[in-house]
């Protein structure tokens, strides 16, 4: 997949509805920034590298699939997140934390 991604220049997700999709993370860790649908679990991840737009507003992810086209250096930026915020490790330590202080 990461060929599949770094051939792309840039990530669209118009989703409806979404936790914080593989996608995102994918396409980041690729070098290749996103725009997304403004959802809870998304938006402050892809709003570091990258941009979220009202559901279903067609030109407004016209105008932030521009945007980000015109910003060369996004997709670096959203490597630089998805390496360092969210490695596999440091996710599952994370996560483990949160798990234990429900105890």
């Amino acid at each position: 997949m990461p060929a599949t991604y770094r051939a792309a220049d840039a990530l669209l997700l118009p989703s409806r509805a979404e936790g914080l999709p593989r996608t995102v993370l994918e396409a980041f860790a690729s070098g290749v920034p996103v725009v997304s649908s403004y959802l809870e679990h998304t938006a402050p991840v892809v709003q570091r590298a990258g941009e979220t737009v009202a559901i279903g507003n067609i030109e407004e992810y016209q105008a932030a699939l521009e945007r980000v086209l015109d910003e060369p250096g996004l997709g670096m930026t959203g490597r630089d997140i998805a390496v360092e915020d969210f490695r596999w490790d440091t996710t599952v330590e994370r996560t483990t934390k949160e798990l234990q202080g429900l105890l």
